[in-house]
């Protein structure tokens, strides 16, 4: 399943592109979430606004260990 970061911007195209192509998607709007996909696709925009908005919310850390714990299977 692939994610796509709904914090801000148009992410809701890039859901109705990946459903068109019938590839599972979830919208992502908690770290947490992350564990339940295969892969996250950052929608671009202002990426000022999205990298202030994914530290508040705690991204950063959980998509690090996502990353570790993919990179140690």
């Amino acid at each position: 399943m692939i994610g796509i970061l709904a914090l801000q911007g148009n992410y809701h195209a890039h859901t109705k592109i990946l459903v068109g192509l019938k590839i599972p998607v979830k919208e992502i709007r908690y770290p947490d979430q992350l564990r339940d996909i295969d892969g996250l696709i950052i929608p671009g925009g202002e990426s000022t606004t999205i990298n202030d908005l994914m530290k508040r919310v705690g991204f950063h850390d959980e998509i690090k260990y996502s990353l570790n714990m993919a990179n140690n299977e």
